[in-house]
Parts: structure tokens; C-alpha cells; sequence
């Protein structure tokens, strides 16, 4: 499977635009360069590819690069299309829409904190079910705003379990 994104990225007080394309190797952006990873819209689309679903490997790298490319402190932010609670994964390739959990779980997983978030995209009137396509609701989905933190070094990182790692 090949993932391709794009990001917009900060680093060093200049912004850039990298096309990032993954076929099993990394390394588009050097490490911990980058001070802003935006992602919009984007996320649903690893479980989008009209010939076959992505492998869960190649899921997971695309968030563990995105961590790598971050310095710590910097900022992945996140707004995409929201599906109801505990809508698996696929619902990516069907609806155009994420759980934010799915998200959630992905960045913390790979190291990130969960940073502020906001609303001011959400739409109660939308029940999470449509096709973001779809006439009736293209343009008004409910659409869920999230900013995610690397550590920085000297920080401990929480585990799932409840308990914290030191770097």
C-alpha cells in the first residue's frame, strides 16, 4: 500500500507545504524539525483507497512520523468529519468521517498529549451517519477541532496503562 499526504508544516518560523509518500520508508521531513503539523480533513482518508483498505502498518506510520517530525513541544492539530462514537475505522472509506477516539487512541499511542480542543466547527444537527458528500449535509458536517503536543524531553509521557515514562 502507498500513503500519500500533504502537510502544511512550521518549522524555524517559516511555513512549508511537503508532499509526503510512504511505501514502508520514512524520512520526508528530517527529525524533529517541524514546530506545526496541521491535518485537516485528512485523517479519515487513511482508511480511504478505492482499490484496498490500508494495512494497519501503514496507519500506524503515518502517525508515528508525524511524531517524528515534531519537536518537542510542537503541535499536531487535527479537524476532520465526526462519526458517532465507536464507529470503526472503516466508516473512514464509507462515510468520510472518523471517530475521534480513533484519533485520540492513534496520538497518544504514538507519544502525543491531547492539547486543547474546540467546537467551533461542530454541529449537533448532524448525527455523524451521512456521507460528508452528500447534498444535505456537504459543507455543514459536524467536524471536530483537536490540537495534540510532543513531550517536551525532560516531560514524563502517560502510558494507557495509567502509568508514566520518562524519555
Amino acid at each position: 500500500a502507498v500513503v500519500r499526504f500533504v502537510l502544511f508544516l512550521m518549522g524555524g518560523g517559516r511555513p512549508e507545504l511537503y508532499t509526503c509518500r510512504f511505501v514502508g520508508s520514512v524520512g520526508c521531513v528530517e527529525e524533529t524539525a517541524v514546530d506545526v503539523v496541521t491535518w485537516f480533513q485528512g485523517p479519515h482518508e487513511l482508511w480511504y483507497t478505492p482499490d484496498t483498505r490500508l494495512t494497519g502498518w501503514a496507519i500506524r506510520l503515518v502517525i508515528a512520523e508525524i511524531y517524528r517530525i515534531l519537536a518537542p513541544g510542537g503541535r499536531l492539530y487535527v479537524i476532520d468529519h465526526v462519526a458517532p462514537a465507536g464507529a470503526p475505522p472503516s466508516t473512514g472509506g464509507d462515510t468520510h468521517r472518523i471517530d475521534p477516539n480513533i484519533i485520540y487512541e492513534m496520538a497518544t499511542s504514538a507519544g502525543l498529549r491531547l492539547g486543547e480542543s474546540s467546537d467551533l466547527f461542530a454541529n449537533p444537527l448532524d448525527n455523524g451517519t451521512t456521507n460528508e458528500f452528500a447534498p444535505n449535509i456537504r459543507g455543514t458536517t459536524d467536524q471536530f477541532s483537536v490540537e495534540y503536543v510532543k513531550q517536551e524531553a525532560d516531560q514524563p509521557v502517560a502510558t494507557s496503562a495509567g502509568g508514566t515514562l520518562t524519555p
